[in-house]
C-alpha cells in the first residue's frame, strides 16, 4: 500500500501530498510529523529502539511513537491511530507544540534519506503495558528524564535526532 504524507511549508500549511518514500529521499521533502513522549504516573517515559527494518534510524531508540498524519488527520487522531498501531495502547494524546527540523541518515557517509518535518510533539499519561508490533518495534524501556538526559549524553549515537531536539524541549513542560 502506498502511503502519501501531506507536504506543508513553514507554518504547516497543506502543500499536498507525496508518497512517503518520495518525501524522505536526498534531503527530505517538508511533510507534516507528529512524536509521542508516553509517561508513567510515576514520571518514567517509555522509550522504543526501532525495528531492524526501518529504513531510516533502524534500531535507533527514540520515543514511545512517531509518524505521520494523513490527510485531513488531526495530529491527535493521527498519534492515537499509531500508537495502537505500533504499541497497542489506547491513549488521549495532549499537544505540547511544533518544531521543524531536517536531519540526513548518511551512515558511513553514504545519504540514505532524510527526515525534513514539520513535527508535532505530543505526551500522554498512562500506566498500562504496552504490546509493540515487532515489524516497528524491537525494545521498549522506560527511564526517568535524567536517566534519559545520562543515556543520551553517554550515547548520542544510539538516540534519534528527532528524539535529542525533542529532550531539549519535554524538559520545558512540567508532565507529572
Amino acid at each position: 500500500m502506498i502511503e502519501n504524507l501531506v507536504l506543508v511549508d513553514e507554518n504547516d500549511k497543506s502543500l499536498g501530498l507525496e508518497e512517503k518514500w518520495n518525501c524522505h529521499k536526498g534531503q527530505g521533502r517538508l511533510h507534516r510529523a507528529f512524536s509521542l513522549w508516553i509517561f508513567r504516573t510515576d514520571g518514567k517515559v517509555l522509550l522504543q529502539q526501532r525495528s531492524k527494518q526501518k529504513l531510516l534510524w533502524p534500531e535507533y531508540w527514540s520515543n514511545s511513537c512517531c509518524s505521520h498524519p494523513r490527510e485531513n488527520e488531526s495530529y491527535e487522531n493521527a498519534t492515537i491511530r499509531r500508537t495502537q498501531e505500533e504499541l497497542g495502547l489506547i491513549i488521549e494524546p495532549k499537544l505540547l507544540t511544533k518544531f521543524q527540523y531536517q536531519s540526513n541518515y548518511a551512515p558511513n557517509g553514504k545519504l540514505i534519506g532524510s527526515e525534513n518535518e514539520v513535527c508535532a510533539l505530543l505526551y500522554a499519561m498512562t500506566n498500562k503495558n504496552p504490546t509493540p508490533n515487532p515489524e516497528e518495534i524491537k525494545l521498549t524501556k522506560y527511564l526517568n528524564i535524567q536517566e534519559i538526559i545520562e543515556q543520551v549524553g553517554l550515547h548520542p549515537e544510539l538516540y534519534t535526532p528527532w528524539f535529542k531536539i525533542e529532550l531539549k524541549e519535554i524538559q520545558k513542560y512540567k508532565i507529572k
